[in-house]
């Protein structure tokens, strides 16, 4: 009996001691995100300067709270994701995960306008790395630095093309915006010649991956000129041509 009450003991002990230790780390890591710091470091960003990080995060105020930071950066049109903790010298680490883009919206002079990122979010094409992503034209949403665009059709397509492998990758070059849909333009193989796709509107991750097979199976293993245009838009058939089905522009 007297060992059962001791071992009784001992288990409420341990429970007690782990709840403390539970209290304490919980309030030391609300401790850390609460307290002010004073001094900004930054890690994580390519795209995004520095000082414009810095304009968001207000650090011109006399105390930073790591928890308002990281909320004010995330307005930043790079930035997907951010964390940020005050440390014990009073330095605030604040930690940025950007956007990865996957299209270069081209505006109606030609020139590059921003980038999608999977989500939709738009991010302004000036930027210190160049990416080797797919155009993407007649598309003439207005650029918004917080939101991502409205077109059910481009934010689909954004997400379909986060999911290809890099040898599907390589064969795109541009899509069009036209009154049937989108349409694809490739990336000219050994003959030099660019085939368009039609792709129309819907789940363009099915139809990417029935353009990659054919184009395996059927368009590099055929003579030149005999396969320039594929229309994917019915299920189940795939339409093919000498010459283009719609224009581009």
């Amino acid at each position: 009996m007297t060992r059962t009450i001791h071992i009784r003991r001992s288990f409420r002990a341990l429970a007690l001691s782990a709840a403390v230790i539970t209290v304490v780390l919980v309030s030391g890591s609300q401790w850390m995100q609460d307290r002010h710091c004073t001094r900004l470091e930054v890690s994580g960003h390519h795209q995004a300067d520095l000082e414009s990080i810095r304009e968001l995060a207000m650090v011109a105020d006399s105390a930073m709270e790591a928890r308002i930071v990281a909320d004010r950066v995330r307005r930043h049109p790079w930035i997907r994701w951010s964390s940020a903790s005050c440390l014990p010298n009073r330095v605030l680490h604040l930690r940025i995960e950007e956007r990865t883009p996957v299209l270069l919206v081209i505006d109606r002079d030609g020139a590059g306008s921003h980038f999608l990122d999977p989500a939709g979010f738009m991010m302004p094409a000036a930027g210190r790395s160049r990416f080797d992503v797919p155009l993407l034209r007649n598309f003439d949403e207005a650029y918004h630095p917080v939101r991502p665009v409205h077109s059910p059709m481009v934010r689909v397509l954004a997400q379909a093309l986060a999911t290809l492998d890099s040898n599907t990758e390589r064969l795109l070059s541009e899509f069009a915006v036209t009154p049937q849909g989108l349409t694809l333009v490739t990336v000219p193989p050994q003959d030099g010649i660019s085939r368009q796709v039609v792709l129309g509107r819907g789940d363009f991750a099915p139809s990417l991956k029935r353009f990659r097979a054919f184009w395996d199976q059927s368009v590099i293993t055929l003579p030149t000129d005999t396969v320039v245009a594929i229309d994917l838009r019915f299920e189940g058939q795939i339409i093919t041509g000498a010459d283009a089905f719609l224009p581009t522009y």
